[in-house]
């Protein structure tokens, strides 16, 4: 969905910032540049944030997998597994796998929550730091 509008991203974002920062520079002056340095800032560590955030998705994409395999597994050999009497330890297994699944999700959560409240209140901060200055 984002590549239509990547094109348009890649040379109207700079273009955007250096309007706006001239026309910052020229009303605040130098406490400007106090901005744009908090703006540089949050950008590597709102990447690194992201980075983190796609490895625990790959992650619980794998502990998903392992969990439908294994119950896809069940559901086919029904007969089996009752005649057997394994009802019980496959479903110990199947939630063991799930219970990994969701801390993983809900680490993926608190994350994603963080970086959200860190992007977020990113202007509120570039402002402060541009007009406390």
């Amino acid at each position: 969905d984002l590549v239509p509008y990547l094109h348009n991203l890649l040379w109207s974002s700079p273009l955007q910032i250096l309007l706006a920062m001239y026309l910052l520079f020229r009303l605040v002056g130098v406490a400007s540049l106090v901005g744009f340095g908090v703006m540089i800032a949050v950008i590597p560590v709102n990447a690194s944030i992201l980075l983190k955030l796609r490895k625990l998705q790959e992650a619980n994409m794998k502990e998903k997998d392992k969990r439908v395999k294994t119950v896809s597994e069940v559901l086919h050999s029904m007969k089996v597994i009752k005649m057997f009497a394994w009802e019980r330890p496959l479903s110990n297994q199947i939630r063991s796998t799930r219970e990994v699944e969701v801390q993983r999700l809900r680490r993926y959560g608190y994350i994603s929550s963080l970086q959200s409240i860190f992007w977020n209140s990113a202007p509120v901060t570039v402002s402060v730091a541009t007009f406390g200055a």
